[in-house]
């Protein structure tokens, strides 16, 4: 009798045990989750700030630049592109692309009009036209630092979904792989964005 009540308690310390890491596990694919949103909507208001800055920016160089009405509504019309892409809280992969594919077309019309800018010495004098590319410069050292960040929180959730035991929690509730940000390549990454110093 002694013994089926040491078989009995080890049964209910099992199943106690195997209940609490389901709690710690569940736990933490919460935490995790949370994570990997708070860093996504950090991405998204740095590219907010940047579009922001963008008319601004367009706006003094085409007082200068006449001429290169080309180059400002391809700038405009990035903008208004990339504006409509949105992430919804859990993005599939195709999302992913369609935001970053935006993002790098951004960053294209914005680098022709700061080379249409670097050509002008008037514009490059210009106070404005300095200030503003100083905080688009910061707005790209945070867009950098904010992707790195979202790199790293999905990494980490996504490891969690995939480890065993924690996959049989994740496949219960749901819990799927995140997917990645596609940076290219990690030297242009690492580098920060060149802006036109006053000379």
């Amino acid at each position: 009798m002694r013994t089926l009540g040491w078989i009995f308690l080890g049964i209910v310390c099992f199943f106690l045990l195997v209940g609490m890491w389901g709690m710690v596990a569940y736990n933490a694919f919460q935490t995790r989750d949370e994570k990997v949103s708070a860093a996504q909507t950090n991405i998204l208001n740095v590219y907010k700030k940047r579009a922001d800055l963008i008319p601004n920016l367009a706006a003094t160089v085409s007082r200068y630049a006449e001429h290169e009405k080309d180059v400002l509504l391809s700038v405009a019309a990035a903008r208004a592109r990339a504006g409509q892409i949105t992430l919804p809280p859990n993005p599939s992969a195709e999302d992913m692309k369609k935001f970053e594919q935006a993002q790098k077309e951004l960053s294209s019309s914005l680098a022709r009009l700061l080379a249409v800018a670097e050509s002008n010495p008037n514009l490059k004098a210009n106070e404005n036209f300095l200030d503003l590319q100083k905080q688009l410069a910061q707005i790209e050292t945070q867009a950098v630092i904010a992707r790195r960040r979202y790199i790293e929180e999905v990494k980490a959730y996504n490891v969690n979904v995939r480890s065993f035991p924690n996959n049989l929690i994740a496949n219960r509730f749901g819990y799927t792989v995140k997917p990645q940000l596609s940076l290219g390549d990690e030297r242009e990454l690492r580098r920060v964005p060149k802006v036109f110093d006053k000379q």
